[in-house]
């Protein structure tokens, strides 16, 4: 998305658009910074959400040796960690990863964002 508004940008269409956003990211600040005049009077909306006790111990504890039930979850580890399982195909995600090969021991704790 932040691609796109720098491209609106460029282009000269500040104003030009109404821009209507989904939680997916309304409330990033990769995709508003710098991008301000660009959203300007976008309409965006968000779920409201509360906190559940005890996931993020549960997710946190996930390793793709214990997560069996998500068929993503090792996608999402490539990305997060920026590593590549040696078994898997290439995806947007892990392409550039080749050097840098997942172990499963990362730690979310330590790379957090």
């Amino acid at each position: 998305v932040a691609g796109l508004m720098n491209a609106a940008r460029a282009a000269g269409a500040p104003g030009h658009f109404v821009w209507i956003g989904s939680d997916g990211w309304s409330g990033r600040q990769s995709v508003y910074m710098g991008n301000e005049v660009t959203l300007e009077g976008a309409i965006t909306f968000q779920p409201m959400a509360r906190k559940i006790p005890g996931f993020d111990d549960y997710f946190l504890s996930r390793k793709p040796g214990n997560n069996s039930r998500n068929p993503w979850f090792d996608e999402m580890w490539e990305e997060h960690f920026q590593c590549k399982w040696t078994n898997s195909d290439f995806t947007p995600f892990n392409y550039r990863n080749v050097e840098n090969p997942c172990t499963g021991e990362e730690d979310m704790l330590e790379h957090g964002d």
